[in-house]
């Protein structure tokens, strides 16, 4: 993002891509430990991309966003949290490049805007799905 400079389209394709990952992330934690572990292992190479990337939109250094981002740095153990941590990280980039976007005029993205309307993380036996879009069913064999 640095030698094109900043643009609207580029932050919202950036930003689209931070929550998918956050999304992998989140799925992966209701994996057993040998998926979990590979997902998380690619996952936290692309953080450190994504650092990079919103250093470049604020035009600060890198070692701030580091030194921001120390408390929620986990136990970096593969577990079921450790995938949580991950997947908040990336919904943190997402959230400093979205105010990025919101400065420049443009339509800002809200923590919560990428989950589905009236959809709770629960059993379909405790609460309604909607048409077409089964809960999934997440086994952790860990």
């Amino acid at each position: 993002m640095g030698g094109a400079g900043l643009n609207g389209r580029k932050l919202r394709e950036t930003i689209t891509l931070l929550l998918s990952l956050a999304s992998h992330a989140d799925a992966a934690a209701g994996r057993c430990f040998a998926v979990r572990w590979l997902v998380l292992f690619f996952l936290r190479r692309g953080e450190r991309a994504a650092r990079v990337s919103v250093a470049d939109a604020l035009r600060i250094d890198v070692a701030a966003i580091e030194d921001e981002l120390a408390a929620a740095a986990g136990p970096d153990d593969d577990s079921p949290f450790d995938a949580a941590l991950v997947a908040w990280r990336y919904r943190w980039c997402a959230a400093m490049l979205s105010a990025v976007l919101a400065s420049m005029g443009g339509t800002a993205w809200a923590p919560g805007r990428d989950a589905i309307p009236r959809r709770r993380a629960c059993r379909a036996v405790a609460c309604p799905v909607l048409p077409g879009l089964p809960l999934p069913q997440v086994h952790d064999t860990s």
